[in-house]
Protein backbone atom coordinates (compact mmCIF):
# COMPACT_ATOMS: atom_id res chain seq x y z
CA UNK A 1 0.00 0.00 0.00
CA UNK A 2 1.28 3.45 -0.87
CA UNK A 3 1.73 6.11 1.78
CA UNK A 4 -0.73 8.77 0.61
CA UNK A 5 0.59 11.30 3.12
CA UNK A 6 4.06 11.55 1.61
CA UNK A 7 5.25 14.67 -0.15
CA UNK A 8 8.47 13.13 -1.43
CA UNK A 9 8.87 13.46 -5.20
CA UNK A 10 8.45 10.36 -7.35
CA UNK A 11 11.48 10.30 -9.65
CA UNK A 12 11.21 8.83 -13.15
CA UNK A 13 14.12 7.84 -15.36
CA UNK A 14 14.45 7.15 -19.05
CA UNK A 15 15.31 3.51 -19.65
CA UNK A 16 15.90 1.35 -22.71
CA UNK A 17 13.16 -1.19 -23.36
CA UNK A 18 14.18 -4.72 -24.30
CA UNK A 19 11.45 -5.02 -26.97
CA UNK A 20 8.83 -3.03 -28.85
CA UNK A 21 5.37 -3.19 -27.31
CA UNK A 22 2.77 -0.76 -26.03
CA UNK A 23 2.94 -0.24 -22.26
CA UNK A 24 0.37 1.12 -19.81
CA UNK A 25 0.72 4.75 -18.68
CA UNK A 26 -0.10 5.12 -15.00
CA UNK A 27 -0.72 8.87 -15.35
CA UNK A 28 -3.36 9.08 -18.11
CA UNK A 29 -4.40 5.43 -18.25
CA UNK A 30 -3.51 5.17 -21.93
CA UNK A 31 -0.60 3.39 -23.53
CA UNK A 32 2.80 4.22 -24.86
CA UNK A 33 3.54 3.72 -28.52
CA UNK A 34 5.86 0.90 -29.52
CA UNK A 35 9.10 2.58 -28.49
CA UNK A 36 12.49 1.50 -27.19
CA UNK A 37 12.57 4.32 -24.62
CA UNK A 38 10.41 4.18 -21.49
CA UNK A 39 10.00 6.66 -18.65
CA UNK A 40 9.69 4.65 -15.43
CA UNK A 41 10.39 4.65 -11.72
CA UNK A 42 13.22 2.15 -11.28
CA UNK A 43 13.24 1.61 -7.51
CA UNK A 44 11.16 1.96 -4.36
CA UNK A 45 7.45 1.57 -3.77
CA UNK A 46 6.54 3.12 -7.15
CA UNK A 47 8.95 0.91 -9.12
CA UNK A 48 7.50 0.09 -12.54
CA UNK A 49 5.23 3.14 -12.59
CA UNK A 50 5.31 4.56 -16.11
CA UNK A 51 4.59 7.87 -17.86
CA UNK A 52 3.87 7.99 -21.60
CA UNK A 53 5.43 10.56 -23.96
CA UNK A 54 2.08 12.38 -24.36
CA UNK A 55 1.93 13.02 -20.62
CA UNK A 56 5.59 14.05 -20.55
CA UNK A 57 4.94 16.48 -23.40
CA UNK A 58 1.83 17.98 -21.78
CA UNK A 59 3.45 18.32 -18.31
CA UNK A 60 -0.11 18.33 -16.91
CA UNK A 61 0.50 15.34 -14.64
CA UNK A 62 -1.85 16.21 -11.77
CA UNK A 63 -4.91 16.88 -13.96
CA UNK A 64 -4.30 13.67 -15.91
CA UNK A 65 -3.83 11.68 -12.68
CA UNK A 66 -7.11 13.05 -11.29
CA UNK A 67 -9.00 12.25 -14.51
CA UNK A 68 -7.51 8.73 -14.62
CA UNK A 69 -8.29 8.09 -10.94
CA UNK A 70 -11.96 9.00 -11.52
CA UNK A 71 -12.07 6.57 -14.45
CA UNK A 72 -10.52 3.86 -12.26
CA UNK A 73 -13.11 4.53 -9.52
CA UNK A 74 -15.96 4.11 -12.06
CA UNK A 75 -14.37 0.89 -13.35
CA UNK A 76 -14.03 -0.36 -9.76
CA UNK A 77 -17.73 0.28 -9.05
CA UNK A 78 -18.71 -1.43 -12.31
CA UNK A 79 -16.46 -4.44 -11.62
CA UNK A 80 -17.70 -4.83 -8.04
CA UNK A 81 -21.31 -4.71 -9.27
CA UNK A 82 -20.69 -7.91 -11.27
CA UNK A 83 -19.62 -10.07 -8.30
CA UNK A 84 -21.79 -13.17 -8.00
CA UNK A 85 -23.71 -12.43 -11.20
CA UNK A 86 -21.62 -13.79 -14.10
CA UNK A 87 -23.13 -16.53 -16.26
CA UNK A 88 -20.79 -17.48 -19.12
CA UNK A 89 -20.46 -20.29 -21.63
CA UNK A 90 -18.16 -23.12 -20.55
CA UNK A 91 -14.53 -23.30 -21.68
CA UNK A 92 -15.49 -26.31 -23.82
CA UNK A 93 -18.13 -24.20 -25.61
CA UNK A 94 -15.56 -21.44 -26.05
CA UNK A 95 -12.97 -23.85 -27.47
CA UNK A 96 -15.53 -25.53 -29.77
CA UNK A 97 -16.49 -22.19 -31.29
CA UNK A 98 -12.85 -21.14 -31.62
CA UNK A 99 -12.08 -24.43 -33.40
CA UNK A 100 -15.07 -24.05 -35.73
CA UNK A 101 -14.06 -20.50 -36.67
CA UNK A 102 -10.42 -21.47 -37.22
CA UNK A 103 -11.51 -24.43 -39.36
CA UNK A 104 -13.76 -22.20 -41.48
CA UNK A 105 -10.95 -19.69 -41.97
CA UNK A 106 -8.48 -22.42 -42.96
CA UNK A 107 -10.99 -23.90 -45.43
CA UNK A 108 -11.61 -20.47 -46.92
CA UNK A 109 -7.89 -19.79 -47.28
CA UNK A 110 -7.36 -23.25 -48.80
CA UNK A 111 -10.15 -22.59 -51.30
CA UNK A 112 -8.53 -19.28 -52.35
CA UNK A 113 -5.19 -20.99 -53.08
CA UNK A 114 -6.74 -23.32 -55.68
Amino acid sequence: MHNLETTKNIVFELIKSSFLTRRHCHVCGGNTEKDLVLCEVTEGEYKGTRVCPRCIESRDFDQRLEKNSKKIERELEFTLSMIGRLKTPTIDEFNDMREAINKAIMEQQSWRRH
